[in-house]
């Protein structure tokens, strides 16, 4: 039974030795190879990453090394001697750079007393981001935010904070005495692509693999016309708008998408939803409509099917927003 535990404690010292990352050895004996296959075999003999700058590191240097059972700074050391590059261990980080760098950030860091900040960052309605970049500004030194918004990072004096996420304004804090930051992140709407509606929800623009082309209803009320169709003439590219007669009240105004479906021109009109719904354009008053998308090519009929065969003519009307009233 001793012996047993004996035997156990051993293994269990062992584990724990190779589990740290600044005990950890490495066996590499290769010959005139490139320096970034190197790099390469003590990322896979150990749990380090390197940090470097391509233009500062030649990766294509040709080397030797003949290591067995060494650590690894004693290897980073026969692999970088008589070059300018220096390397530092921070956890299981290791950073590259050139011996210059080195003696600023040695300097910096000399007369910057670092410390630990902690926060949370959240949105307008106070839901945490999840994910958020939160970085010292200047600096590469950052980190993210948990599953609760929450992030701890060590900053110097007199640093400042920036946080970014997608969809919203960069935000920038400056580090005082305090320890604990509440953030809170505003949408950016410029940053939002553009959306189109289609028959089965909502896509982004740049997601849509069909012809669509889109008109805001501000465009259609500028016009000095006496119904929607004749407003859309020349707004979009691809519609034909004819107006058969010109009298008033008149409401022979016929729509065509890339020219006409059959040897029939009573069978090319296109399929016109509004709201979800087929309707007929010339009900609708220019002022109430929000804007109007136009699917020019077959993908809509895997949507809207035959009835698609011509075109679709998509019209979203005003609806009710929150916030100040106008």
């Amino acid at each position: 039974m001793k012996l047993t535990c004996a035997l156990l404690f051993s293994a269990a010292m062992g584990l724990s030795a190779a589990g740290n990352a600044q005990t950890m050895r490495v066996n590499i004996q290769v010959k005139n190879v490139a320096t970034s296959q190197v790099l390469s075999e003590i990322e896979k003999q150990t749990d380090y990453l390197f940090v470097y700058n391509k233009k500062e590191v030649d990766l294509n240097r040709k080397t030797s090394v003949d290591a067995v059972n060494q650590t690894t700074a004693e290897v980073l050391s026969q692999l970088f001697e008589g070059t300018d590059i220096v390397f530092a261990i921070e956890g299981e980080n290791i950073m590259l750079m050139k011996r210059s760098d080195a003696e600023k950030l040695h300097a910096t860091k000399g007369t910057q007393q670092a410390r630990i900040v902690t926060g949370i960052v959240t949105d307008k309605d106070g839901v945490p981001v999840i994910g958020a970049n939160v970085v010292v500004k200047g600096t590469t030194n950052g980190t993210i935010t948990d599953m609760d918004g929450k992030f701890s990072l060590e900053v110097p004096e007199g640093a400042t904070l920036r946080i970014s996420y997608i969809g919203y304004k960069d935000q920038t804090v400056a580090i005082s005495s305090q320890s604990n930051y509440a953030i809170t992140l505003r949408e950016d709407a410029e940053a939002l692509d553009e959306v189109v509606i289609v028959g089965f929800g909502t896509q982004k623009k740049v997601n849509v693999t069909g012809a669509v082309a889109t008109v805001g209803g501000e465009d259609l009320v500028k016009r000095p016309v006496y119904n929607v169709a004749s407003s859309l003439q020349g707004k979009l590219p691809g519609l034909a708008i004819t107006q058969a007669s010109g009298q008033p009240g008149s409401e022979s105004v016929s729509m065509r998408i890339r020219g006409m479906g059959t040897f029939s021109d009573a069978g090319s009109d296109p399929l016109v939803i509004i709201d979800g719904i087929s309707g007929d354009l010339n009900t609708l008053n220019a002022a109430d409509i929000e804007n109007i998308t136009v699917l020019k090519d077959a993908a809509s009929a895997a949507i809207y099917g035959a009835r698609a065969a011509n075109g679709v003519i998509l019209v979203t009307t005003k609806t009710g927003r929150k916030g100040k009233m106008n």
